[in-house]
């Protein structure tokens, strides 16, 4: 069955967002260390967290790119996979090897974020009040409701990568059969 033009359209559209988010997440996330009071009162980055009043040393800032670019960067990774299947979805070959292989990493690195979360935010934490007075620094690690939910979607997103997975073995064994 053929791709019809307007799905076909809508996943090109796909792969540019892919695209520009892969781009943009690391140099977001460095914006934010490198600029944190813009973004603290614009837009409540860093809110619930405890932030210096005397603001971040460059050691602080230095450390926050480090840490968000990790994370940053096996976002950009996953995405690009993401554009990987939104790419052979609009070439009909929605169940090709190449697109149920993108498909299992990138349901295995968003699973990866999710596991990491809460575990970034309480290294976030220690970074943010390191200046801070000895017995004064935070390491807080929470588990909240969104990390919950993120982490069941990723865990949905896995087993259906297994289930394509399995889905394309068998029907390349059937055409091996016929």
């Amino acid at each position: 069955m053929k791709v019809n033009e307007r799905l076909r359209k809508w996943c090109k559209i796909m792969i540019l967002l892919c695209f520009f988010l892969a781009m943009m997440a690391p140099l977001v996330t460095a914006s934010i260390w490198i600029w944190p009071d813009w973004f603290r009162t614009l837009w409540g980055v860093f809110d619930g967290l405890p932030y210096p009043s005397s603001g971040l040393s460059t050691g602080q800032r230095a450390a926050g790119i480090a840490l968000g670019l990790a994370s940053a960067g096996v976002t950009s990774f996953a995405l690009l996979h993401l554009a990987a299947i939104f790419r052979e979805f609009a070439e009909d070959r929605a169940f090709s090897e190449r697109a149920v292989r993108s498909f299992r990493t990138f349901a295995l690195f968003i699973f990866a974020l999710a596991l990491a979360a809460p575990f970034i935010h309480a290294v976030e934490g220690v970074i943010l009040s390191w200046n801070e007075g000895r017995g004064e620094r935070i390491f807080a690690l929470t588990f909240r409701a969104e990390e919950l939910r993120d982490i069941l979607f990723a865990f949905l997103l896995t087993v259906l990568a297994l289930v394509f997975q399995h889905g394309h073995s068998l029907a390349d064994e059937q055409a091996h059969i016929l």
